[in-house]
């Protein structure tokens, strides 16, 4: 049986937002400013599709892997801390209608998203390679890495989509606040420094950042005294639509959710879809006299999908979908995972629990450890792009003068006098 730490293919996490996979992949992870669906134009949405549709055809290479998660959380304490040191209103009335409107926030149930995107390569070293590892393949590898991440930053900021390079500490305290429930990060806390004596070794990066129990059973994973069910995507609507994965931000409740999407060989890829053709199409000639449901379905999936694909010079891509959601008993987060299935079900996405393994699951939600994700679906690039999450809230101003709560539950800061505007004069607030 393996060992927790085990389960999670973390290598390193070296400088520049760069991991190292068990599987020897090297990623590169970055914070992404998404599209902000509520208030942006519907031509601006539109012209957004169609630089992403392009890039993903045009642009993306065979072999290349990319991971968004996306999580929602409660977590403001930065942005309380800044609006704490904006000076307080002289007079005292304002001062304490500040403090309660401070302490109203906090307990209110806010909500942040924060969408973090790892793009490598889906293949890495060898076992040799792991074994001697040569300086100078890892400075190509890390060349190629830059090139590579490069396109698809490209591409997203061609649509609106900016993506930060994030920093060694932040990947870490990332992958400490998903595995540790609950528990304040502190790197040098975890890293004390004690020299090996006799048998002893130093411990692994992956084996540093697991501080609570964790206990898999066959309906959830337990981390302390989290209950955690994953949840994997069975299938897709129809007819995708770009702003399909806006309804994550809509998701009720904490959520991770994790969309893994590799460009696989294309010759080899599109192979497959017509010998798949094939025997659906022998298939449902075997009874002349009977015809299958499932078969012609089949049949006609597949049909569809040869002429799309000569019609549009689309891509074929494998593309798969997790959602974490958890809960503080079995109980409560079986209710979770009911609740956030049945949200997402309106879409037409359908999610059904894993089934007795969802301590192998979990660690493949975090960002870039998809690598190992098996779950797949082939697609379209169209759909591919229509189940990428690049959409996020808009946050307010740079001084939280005044803080407000969205209809998402997300926090909004507002100053009046935000040197971006040019209407100072008048101030016009409504209900939603």
């Amino acid at each position: 049986m393996r060992s927790a730490p085990e389960l999670l293919p973390l290598w390193d996490v070296l400088d520049d937002g760069v991991v190292v996979t068990t599987g020897g992949q090297l990623l590169r992870l970055f914070r992404l400013t998404g599209l902000d669906s509520e208030h942006l134009a519907g031509s601006v949405l539109e012209s957004a599709a169609t630089q992403l549709y392009a890039g993903t055809q045009d642009d993306f290479p065979d072999g290349l892997y990319a991971q968004f998660v996306v999580e929602g959380h409660d977590r403001y304490d930065d942005v309380f801390a800044a609006f704490e040191e904006v000076p307080p209103p002289l007079d005292p009335v304002l001062r304490l209608q500040r403090e309660r409107r401070l302490a109203f926030l906090k307990t209110n149930g806010l909500r942040r998203f924060e969408v973090i995107l790892a793009v490598g390569a889906s293949r890495g070293w060898s076992k040799a390679d792991f074994q001697k590892l040569d300086p100078k393949k890892l400075q190509r590898q890390r060349a190629d890495l830059g090139r590579l991440s490069g396109s698809v930053v490209n591409v997203l900021n061609r649509a609106g989509v900016r993506a930060k390079v994030m920093s060694r500490n932040r990947v870490r305290a990332t992958y400490f606040r998903a595995l540790n429930p609950g528990r304040a990060y502190s790197w040098e806390a975890v890293l004390t420094v004690v020299e090996p004596q006799g048998d002893c070794r130093w411990l692994t990066t992956r084996e540093r950042l697991f501080e609570v129990d964790v206990v898999g059973t066959p309906s959830h994973v337990q981390l302390g005294g989290s209950y955690q069910k994953v949840l994997v995507l069975r299938s897709l609507p129809e007819h995708t639509e770009f702003t399909l994965q806006e309804t994550l931000l809509h998701t009720p409740g904490p959520f991770r959710a994790s969309v893994v999407i590799e460009i696989p060989n294309q010759t080899r890829a599109s192979a497959s879809v017509e010998q798949s053709r094939r025997f659906a199409n022998a298939a449902t000639g075997r009874d002349k006299y009977l015809e299958h449901a499932g078969r012609a379905g089949r049949l006609r999936e597949a049909n569809h999908l040869a002429v799309v694909l000569e019609e549009s010079g689309q891509k074929l891509v494998k593309v798969g979908m997790q959602l974490v959601v958890w809960g503080v008993s079995p109980k409560a987060v079986d209710k979770r995972a009911e609740v956030v299935s049945n949200h997402h079900k309106r879409s037409g996405l359908t999610f059904v629990p894993e089934t007795g393994r969802h301590d192998w699951e979990l660690p493949k939600t975090l960002p870039g450890m998809g690598v190992t994700f098996d779950r797949f679906k082939l697609v379209t690039s169209n759909n591919a792009v229509d189940l990428m999450p690049v959409f996020s809230g808009r946050h307010g101003d740079r001084d939280p003068v005044l803080l407000l709560k969205t209809a998402r539950g997300e926090l909004f800061s507002f100053n009046p006098v935000e040197r971006g505007r040019d209407n100072w004069n008048a101030t016009v607030f409504g209900a939603s």
